[in-house]
């Protein structure tokens, strides 16, 4: 088992255009219908249903509700609803709603790959292939935008661009709603008096201070050095994980480094909060207490 088949688990190769699949830091052998505590390391959109429960028995239709979790975000350019939120009655859309040049084909394989109940899905790879049958299919893509070395070059460049220790408007945790009855506030750092920094749906930017921004109080914010050494230091870290449904996001991001906590009050304060920690991430502020602790300024 993999266990994390995923769009940004997949490489092609530069010669001949080879899907390779990567990142087999979690993968597990497994027994057949044998329980076992597993460690709860997943990603949302993606993960099927028994992997959200430590005790759930798992197997080779586990990485099938992935591997066609994949295909779906592939061929619709978006991420499909995450399991727990389907099990709850969220219908998932179907690919070919998305995407009209998808076949009825594929569109049922994606589908029934994709079952909630483990035993509903094929029970093997070789199974769920057979379902597909992709010779001779015509699907038009989406655009897909492939983040290379070149854009990450961009954004480190526009940040030492902007960045200014001295300033005292920098290294503020400020947030801002796009429009008047937009429920979501969207959180960003500040790294001088005219810009901030921070990631959202579009991946990591520098920008413009929003007109409307506003600081947010009752924070214990670090030093204001720390916050904006610890910029780019999370950046390289989180570049590549996923802006899911409840999941990780840009206020998980800017606490983190502004006050050193990764939580998103909005997805604690949420109906489904109990899918993702009440809020809280604890891998991620693991991982960046240690790369600070280790980073040489």
């Amino acid at each position: 088992m993999h266990r994390d088949i995923k769009p940004q688990n997949i490489m092609l190769r530069s010669g001949n255009l080879q899907a390779v699949l990567i990142d087999f830091g979690i993968a597990r052998d497994f027994t057949p219908n044998l329980t076992k505590t597993h460690t709860q390391i997943l990603s949302d959109g993606f993960a099927p249903i028994e992997q959200y429960d430590k005790r759930a028995k798992r197997g080779a239709y586990s990485d099938v509700y992935a591997s066609s979790a994949t295909l779906y975000a592939i061929l619709t350019g978006e991420a499909p609803t995450m399991s727990p939120v389907r099990a709850i009655g969220t219908q998932l859309v179907e690919p070919k709603e998305i995407n009209s040049s998808i076949s009825e084909r594929v569109n049922q394989a994606i589908i029934k790959g994709m079952e909630i109940k483990a035993g509903d899905r094929p029970q093997s790879i070789q199974e769920w292939l057979s379902l597909l049958n992709l010779q001779n299919t015509n699907v038009n893509l989406p655009t897909v935008t492939i983040v290379n070395s070149q854009e990450i070059e961009k954004a480190i460049h526009a940040f030492y661009a902007h960045v200014d220790y001295n300033s005292s408007n920098a290294g503020l945790l400020i947030h801002h709603r796009e429009h008047r009855k937009d429920p979501t506030l969207h959180y960003h750092i500040t790294i001088s008096d005219t810009h901030c920094f921070n990631f959202g749906g579009n991946g990591f930017a520098v920008f413009p201070i929003p007109r409307k921004a506003k600081r947010a109080v009752h924070v214990k914010l670090l030093d204001r050095k720390d916050v904006l050494d610890r910029c780019l230091i999370a950046y390289q870290l989180f570049q590549d994980w996923d802006y899911g449904i409840l999941g990780w996001n840009c206020e998980h991001f800017a606490r983190l480094v502004t006050s050193g906590e990764a939580i998103s009050y909005q997805v604690k304060e949420s109906p489904l909060a109990f899918f993702n920690n009440n809020g809280y991430n604890p891998r991620a502020k693991e991982m960046m207490d240690k790369a600070y602790r280790n980073a040489k300024f």
